[in-house]
This record gives structure tokens, C-alpha cells and sequence, in this order.
């Protein structure tokens, strides 16, 4: 909608829409990094050889499949039976086999994408001697998702446009970008093999939002307010999931696809009687502030109000 349903334009803009409020402040439209890393995740998930794998990661290092981190992790069980040597020691059966209700935790998707498993990964490369050179796809994945993770969740603020870690998460973003050319430019193989040997197109959009539209947050913070800093862990979108859940708990109930007059009615209501953030009932955290939203006319003036 804002970039004309085209994605090379809201990459080349950085993710940076005009703002009709206040024209000298662009709106980032940027995914919540703890979304992206979640989606990527599953998309390795269903990455495999087995009949009910829809996926085959392939990078030209190597293949990308889950059945990789499932062997890591039995092998790291193996080699270290006791849980305090372990390698990976936050690692359950809960990451490796996650239901419908664990695959929405931020963390779990994290701890399997962090620098520890790239350690892990590492280790057992090593352990495997010559057929360890079957997790270089993996590998180098893990080294770009690391940087992603630790830069995400850093609680240091970033106070410059050159700051390091933008460069590294730039770095990172360059590593899926070239896989995503290098499967393209493929001339031997159908547009339905590509997909499968690539994560999805939205989890590929998603990644340059989240780190391309961090990135304009930052240029833009940094020219409208010189001197603040931002800081990446507390760059999410609870307060934007707390008022969907406030709509279906106050007004809406079951009903997931409310129309434009009954979600009017509800946000009035939110708007004046809710807070932001409502970590008791919500999906949302301690990280926003709560939001403070000042009435100039009246919500509905034929009452006189």
C-alpha cells in the first residue's frame, strides 16, 4: 500500500513511507525482529529429505536442514552426558520438537539461532571429521542469524548511524541476499525448485525490513532528534499485538476478522479505557512505555461529547 505493492520500492526506500501527519518524519514500516527470527526458524523446520519436509534449503555450501540441528543436539547429549558440560546447555526437546503453542515463543526460536548453536554446530563439525563438511550451509546460516539475534536483543544503545553493529547486521542481510541471486541466476532448474531451495519470499521481505528499516530508524532518530540513541532490544511491535488482543478480549471475542465499524467501535474504547501494555493478559512485554493518546474533538460528536 504505501510503496505501490512493489518490493524493490520499499527496499529502495529503505522501508521509509511518507508521513501525512508530519511530512519531515518518515513512518518505517519494519518487522518485529522477534517475528523474523521465529519465521526463520520454521523455515527450517520444514526444510529435509523426508515426504512431509515442503522445503530443501540449498545454499552452494551446502544443504539446510533441520535434521542437522536435531543431529547437533543428540550428538552434544552423546558426547556430554551431564547437563552442566554440555555445549548447548539451554537446548530441550521443546526446541528441536516444538508444538503450535511452543513455536510462538521468541526465545526458543533464538536459542536455536544464536551464537551457542553456532558453537555447537562448530563442535560437532570437528567431531565429524571429513563428513563434517556436510554443515557448511549451516554453518555459515548460523554465523549470519548469530549476528541478527546478538544485535537485536543488545540493550547498549546505538547513538550513531556508524555504529558497528549496523554494519554487521548489513553484513548479515548480504549473506541471504547473495544466496537469494546466486538460486535465481539458476537457468536449469523450475521457478518451483527455486522456492523450495530458498526460505519463503515473506521471510526474505522480512529480513531487509527488519534490518534496513532499523537501520532508517536509526538515520532518522539521529536527524530529528541529534544526540538520542535507540536501543535495538527495545525496538518491537507489543504495543501494536497488545491492542489486537485488546480488541478480540474487549469487543470482539472469537471473531478474528472484525470489519471497519466494529474494530472503530473497539479502538474508542481501547483508546480510552486500556493501556498500551498489558503484560497480564497479553503477548506483549516490559519493554514500551505505556501510550498516553489525547482526544482533540470528540470521538462521537452527535452526542455531544
Amino acid at each position: 500500500m504505501h510503496f505501490d505493492g512493489s518490493d524493490s520500492a520499499a527496499v529502495s526506500a529503505s522501508f521509509a513511507a511518507p508521513n501525512a501527519c508530519l511530512p519531515h518524519r518518515p513512518l518505517v514500516m519494519m518487522m518485529d525482529p522477534k517475528h523474523l527470527f521465529k519465521k526463520i526458524r520454521n523455515n527450517i523446520i520444514k526444510s529435509g529429505f523426508g515426504r512431509n519436509s515442503t522445503r530443501l534449503l540449498a545454499h552452494q555450501a551446502g544443504f539446510i536442514t533441520w535434521d542437522m540441528w536435531v543431529k547437533a543436539y543428540q550428538w552434544d547429549h552423546a558426547a556430554n552426558p551431564s547437563e552442566v558440560s554440555r555445549i548447548h546447555h539451554v537446548l530441550t526437546d521443546e526446541h528441536l520438537w516444538p508444538n503450535n503453542g511452543q513455536k510462538m515463543r521468541n526465545r526458543q526460536a533464538e536459542d536455536v539461532l544464536d551464537k551457542e548453536m553456532l558453537h555447537l554446530f562448530k563442535a560437532y563439525e570437528k567431531a565429524e571429521g571429513r563428513n563434517g563438511g556436510v554443515l557448511n550451509g549451516a554453518i555459515q546460516l548460523l554465523e549470519a542469524t548469530s549476528i541478527l539475534v546478538a544485535n537485536f536483543n543488545d540493550c547498549r544503545p546505538i547513538t550513531s548511524i556508524e555504529d558497528d553493529r549496523l554494519k554487521r547486521n548489513a553484513k548479515a542481510l548480504e549473506w541471504f541476499t547473495s544466496w537469494e541471486d546466486q538460486v535465481m541466476a539458476e537457468k536449469h532448474i523450475t521457478a518451483v525448485i527455486k522456492r523450495k531451495k530458498l526460505m519463503s519470499h515473506e521471510t526474505r521481505f522480512d529480513m531487509k525490513s527488519s534490518v534496513l528499516g532499523f537501520e532508517c530508524l536509526v538515520r532518522q532518530k539521529q536527524k530529528t532528534h541529534p544526540g538520542t540513541s535507540i536501543t535495538a532490544s527495545r525496538v518491537n511491535s507489543d504495543s501494536v499485538e497488545n491492542i489486537f488482543c485488546q480488541q478480540r478480549a474487549i469487543a470482539h471475542g472469537a471473531n478474528d476478522n472484525p470489519n471497519y465499524k466494529q474494530f472503530m467501535y473497539g479502538i474508542n474504547t481501547i483508546i480510552l479505557t486500556a493501556d498500551t501494555v498489558n503484560v497480564s493478559r497479553c503477548n506483549s512485554g516490559k519493554a514500551v512505555e505505556p501510550f498516553a493518546c489525547r482526544m482533540r474533538k470528540a470521538i462521537n460528536p452527535r452526542k455531544g461529547r
